[in-house]
């Protein structure tokens, strides 16, 4: 939907400030507590990571996800949206083969089809992962979610830390 155009003496009504807003403002979700997976690799939906998006509309989304994992549990990454959505996306974060803090990798990925795995760097060291990408909503508004498990099993638990976010701002 395009922003309503205004004439010369048009008083702007209650809805067309909600639309305007709907158009403007992002959506934001922040982690306000730890959320951690232990000895698993089914893929789960984050407690709080989520966006309501609406019907017919496209968002450039961005994540900041501190996670920690020891280097055989890592952490797999992956989101899901309603009916009819579609997100190519990729993430920026330490390859899960690495062997220092400096190894990146970058994978690209489609909603709900593509997990993406990225590296851990020990229990109790926190690293960053940066999924990125265009969320197009078909006719059917919802929920969009970040969703995780661990790589591989491991008895050390990754954890996906406080004050992770991710912010979805409406392009078209």
């Amino acid at each position: 939907m395009p922003l309503p155009t205004q004439n010369a003496g048009h008083v702007t009504t209650a809805q067309e400030w909600s639309d305007i807003l709907a158009f403007i403002q992002p959506l934001f979700a922040r982690k306000t507590i730890d959320e951690s997976v232990t000895s698993s690799t089914t893929i789960q939906d984050d407690d709080e990571l989520s966006l309501t998006v609406i019907a017919n509309a496209t968002y450039d989304v961005t994540c900041h996800i501190i996670y920690q994992a020891d280097g055989v549990g890592d952490m797999n990454v992956q989101f899901s949206g309603p009916a009819g959505a579609s997100f190519n996306w990729v993430a920026n974060g330490v390859a899960s083969t690495q062997t220092a803090t400096g190894s990146f990798f970058v994978g690209e990925g489609t909603l709900a089809t593509t997990n993406i795995v990225v590296g851990g760097n020990g229990a109790g060291s926190s690293v960053v992962c940066r999924p990125s990408g265009l969320l197009i909503v078909g006719g059917t508004a919802g929920t969009f979610r970040f969703r995780w498990t661990q790589g591989t099993s491991s008895g050390t638990a990754t954890i996906v830390k406080a004050n992770s976010f991710m912010t979805a701002r409406r392009v078209a």
